[in-house]
């Protein structure tokens, strides 16, 4: 099959990253000189200025663990800045880092100078984790043309080799390096469901990682007394053993952790620690960590109407499902033999190169009759409930959580307290029902005409699109027809122009703002991009951000001063010192242009 362009298939990771795209017709994993796959999510800022990524960066976590930043992916969405030579780092910044890395990696394996991607994110992730990761992977010059659930990109990856016209229910046990999801998903026919999805944001091997250093930390401070809490080399080292010997016991019944140079604050002088440590003391120090899991597939059973009886495959996702006593877990909880037969580790990015050619009209096997199976379609869910702020301090859910995406839905609202000129639309993320431990995301006021309380009548909309991550806000007086449309944004997402400064700090300056005017709406957005981007990628993005329609993308052009432009001009041709100004105008059958209508 002929393709333009190819796209990234990212499983952006908390411990390791992966890679692969579509390639003769299947997903291919990108794999270094060393032919491995994973890629350490580790960045280390050198004292010359330069940055590593990577194998070599994570080497650093030992001799320089205030200069090496890992699991940046836990920090996503969040207001944590990384202090680093005076400089204050956002995750966004370190995981472009990451991302940009990957891309050098994926050009230098296979020739090609991937612009777009599909970025995996775990099911339960915030709206403020998703855009964070997809403002990482922008900064880093990527195109994001679509995120999808982890668990959703493992059952496209496996379910390429399901048998055409059969319709199997699956679930997915994901368990990475920083996060546990599960999902329930039917598959036929080239068509993927989501039924229901759940998950703990903080649950993984490096979850693992801790409870195994502190367990070996009680024996050195019992044998040694060293507290290797009293100094961060100590205890990097101490962590690293760890993660050596957690590797080491899901192939072996024993191994041996040797620290050949443990050193304390309070000690005189280095020491040897050596102990011998076996799967049996693993699995009792992680036994509450993996029984955790439990509630959540069972809380997903229940959201889906199934049981475990229903479930025909069980699948296994995440490095951490490399364990003897996961799988045994998942086994005895499902009474399923759970299925491994693609790679744990490369399963979410092979799935997320699937991914990348929905929309394709790509068909992947033949139907038993001869004739061309179905081109791949996704349906996915919200991970999480939305509502507003109603009296006294509740939160009144519009979208609940596993609703189907796309998402379009209303609420009829009115006034608590009378004569009022303007009321106040409070939007919260979350399964809490008071605004107290719920997540606001964010506020705006809606102008009306004052009257006593309960006259107001309010129309409350809540519009997400397919990809999960654009939040819209619609609120609508019935009397005066006055209505207020807002994109939410989660409070800690970087600004455009955070987003521009750390993009020309990593491209060093050579970086393009492409300011896009709509005059019949008087509104303007600002876009990043690399020089050699063209006219149509910038008209993709526009669709992607919903700026123009995407179905009625063939009615608008993009104007450089009065020129139309066609789409393959270089961005470079229009710049004015780094910045780029464009109009958008709407053209109708005769080939008029006039200003795009409201």
């Amino acid at each position: 099959m002929a393709q333009e362009k190819y796209c990234l298939g990212i499983d952006f990771g908390t411990t390791n990253s992966k890679l692969a795209y579509w390639f003769f017709e299947q997903p291919c994993v990108i794999r270094n000189d060393a032919g491995e796959a994973n890629t350490p999510s580790v960045v280390h800022f050198k004292d010359d200025g330069t940055v590593i990524v990577g194998r070599e960066a994570k080497e650093n976590l030992i001799p320089f663990p205030e200069r090496t930043i890992a699991s940046v992916k836990r920090k996503m969405g969040s207001r944590h800045r990384y202090n680093v030579d005076g400089e204050k780092y956002p995750p966004e910044y370190v995981g472009a880092l990451i991302f940009r890395h990957l891309m050098d990696l994926a050009r230098s394996q296979t020739g090609i100078d991937f612009a777009d991607a599909v970025v995996s994110v775990p099911a339960n992730f915030s709206d403020a984790q998703r855009s964070a990761i997809k403002d990482a992977a922008e900064i880093a010059g990527l195109n994001v043309t679509r995120m999808i659930n982890e668990p959703t990109a493992a059952a496209l990856a496996y379910g390429l080799r399901a048998a055409e016209g059969e319709k199997k229910t699956i679930l997915l046990y994901d368990f990475g390096g920083g996060t546990f999801d599960v999902s329930i998903l039917t598959v036929s026919d080239n068509f993927f469901n989501v039924e229901a999805s759940d998950g703990i944001k903080k649950c993984g091997g490096d979850d693992i990682d801790s409870l195994l250093t502190a367990h070996l930390g009680q024996i050195i401070e019992c044998e040694h007394k060293v507290d290797i809490n009293q100094d961060l080399k100590t205890l990097q080292m101490v962590r690293a053993a760890a993660e050596q010997a957690k590797i080491e016991l899901s192939e072996v019944e024993q191994t041996t952790v040797n620290i050949p140079f443990l050193v304390g604050k309070s000690h005189e002088g280095p020491v040897a620690f050596s102990c011998e440590l076996t799967r049996a003391t693993l699995n009792s120090v992680i036994a509450d960590l993996i029984q955790s899991t439990k509630m959540p597939v069972v809380d997903v059973l229940q959201r889906a109407g199934l049981s475990f009886a229903d479930i025909d495959d069980v699948i296994l996702v995440g490095g951490t499902t490399k364990i003897p006593a996961v799988k045994a877990f998942v086994e005895g909880l499902t009474g399923k033999p759970p299925l491994c037969y693609i790679d744990p580790y490369e399963v979410v990015a092979m799935g997320a190169a699937v991914a990348s050619m929905e929309g394709t009209g790509v068909r992947f096997d033949q139907a038993p009759s001869g004739a061309p199976s179905p081109a791949l379609e996704i349906s996915d869910v919200v991970s999480h409930s939305f509502g507003i702020h109603v009296f006294p301090e509740n939160v009144e859910k519009i979208v609940e959580k596993n609703e189907k995406l796309p998402i379009c839905k209303s609420k009829p609202f009115t006034n608590i307290y009378p004569y009022t000129p303007e009321l106040e639309i409070e939007v919260y993320e979350g399964e809490r029902e008071t605004t107290v431990s719920a997540n606001r995301i964010g506020a705006f006021f809606i102008d009306v005409v004052p009257r006593p309380a309960g006259e107001n009548q309010i129309t409350v909309s809540f519009e997400i699109g397919t990809e999960y991550g654009i939040l819209d806000v619609t609120a609508r007086d019935k009397e005066t027809g006055i209505e207020r449309k807002v994109r939410m944004e989660a409070k800690s997402r970087l600004t455009n122009q955070e987003k521009l400064k750390w993009a020309k700090k990593l491209a060093n300056g050579n970086i393009l703002t492409v300011v896009v005017q709509d005059d019949a709406r008087k509104v303007e957005t600002a876009l990043i991009f690399n020089p050699n981007r063209t006219i149509c990628d910038v008209m993709q993005r526009l669709q992607q951000r919903r700026f123009i329609p995407t179905t009625e993308s063939n009615q608008f052009l993009l104007y450089h001063e009065k020129q139309a432009l066609l789409g393959s001009e270089a961005l470079s041709e229009f710049v004015s010192g780094n910045e780029v100004y464009l109009s958008l105008r709407n053209v109708d059958e005769s080939g008029d242009v006039h200003p795009r209508k409201k």
